[in-house]
Order: structure tokens, then C-alpha cells, then sequence
């Protein structure tokens, strides 16, 4: 999130984004599209952006391996 905040809603500000950018998590996979064109259209490094989406995919699949255990340790008590 903090590279999120601080470096991708920064310049999609910049290039004239509205306020929610950056605080709806569902909007996330956009917004990185949208930093992807804006960088492409510069011609600058994509680094950034690839950094940012393995992480947003690995941090998605942890809460979701979170969740697999919550519900296991719900429906299978410890006798």
C-alpha cells in the first residue's frame, strides 16, 4: 500500500486522477493500468509498476490462504 500511495496515486494526481485513487482497494488493478500507460507514454521504466503488481498479487493470495485457514480452524475444532 505504501508504495500504492506514495508513488502511484502521486503521479496519477499529477496526470489528473480524482480523489478516491488510492483508497478503494477494489480499484487497485486499474489504477496500476493506468500508471502502466502513463509510464509507457513517457517512456520511462516499468520497474516500478511490475514491483507493485507481484505485490499486490502476493499480498491477495496470503489473505486468501488467511482466510482458507480461518474457515478450516472454524468448521474442524479442536476436540
Amino acid at each position: 500500500m505504501i508504495i500504492h500511495w506514495f508513488v502511484i496515486c502521486r503521479i496519477l494526481y499529477r496526470h489528473g486522477a480524482r480523489f478516491p485513487t488510492g483508497l478503494v482497494f477494489w480499484r487497485a488493478f486499474h489504477e496500476l493500468r493506468l500508471y502502466k500507460d502513463i509510464r509507457c507514454a513517457e517512456g520511462r521504466s516499468l520497474g516500478t509498476y511490475f514491483v507493485a503488481f507481484i505485490l499486490l498479487w502476493f499480498n491477495l493470495l496470503l489473505l486468501f490462504g488467511i482466510v482458507l485457514r480461518l474457515v478450516w480452524n472454524i468448521t474442524h475444532p479442536a476436540v
